[in-house]
């Protein structure tokens, strides 16, 4: 059952989608699943676990030391009115809607933290947020 709901939340199909394509699981067992698993704790102890596993690696080491990082905020224009979206002129005129994804990466290209931000939000003010 897991397995499906990281597999409809890591593709397009989502979780109704993907439970129109397995027998025996249906969209509410994928959604309560999703709800009570995957929470922002379990995903960050997971994320931990893929860097860790991705440092060991001799390409990894070749590529940084993974004592720097760098971190920058990309804009979404969405559609919706959504907890974090705001309007915003200077990026998607005066009555769009967006978001800002604000991502750290290390010097060995694993990605170790996302934040979903306002567009409105000053950006340095969470530089340091990851550490």
């Amino acid at each position: 059952m897991l397995n499906a709901t990281l597999t409809g939340h890591a593709t397009n199909l989502g979780l109704y989608g993907m439970s129109r394509n397995c027998r025996g699981i249906n969209g509410d067992k994928l959604s309560y699943v999703s709800n009570y698993y995957i929470i922002p704790e379990n995903l960050k102890e997971a994320n931990n676990i893929l860097i860790l596993a991705q440092q060991k690696y001799w390409l990894a080491k070749l590529i940084g030391s993974s004592e720097r990082c760098s971190s920058n905020g990309q804009r979404f224009k969405t559609n919706y009115r959504e907890l974090y979206s705001s309007m915003h002129r200077r990026y998607f005129g005066a009555l769009d809607r967006a978001i800002t994804v604000y991502t750290h990466i290390s010097d060995q290209c694993s990605v170790f933290n996302t934040e979903i931000l306002s567009c409105a939000a000053k950006e340095a003010t969470y530089v340091l947020d990851a550490y």
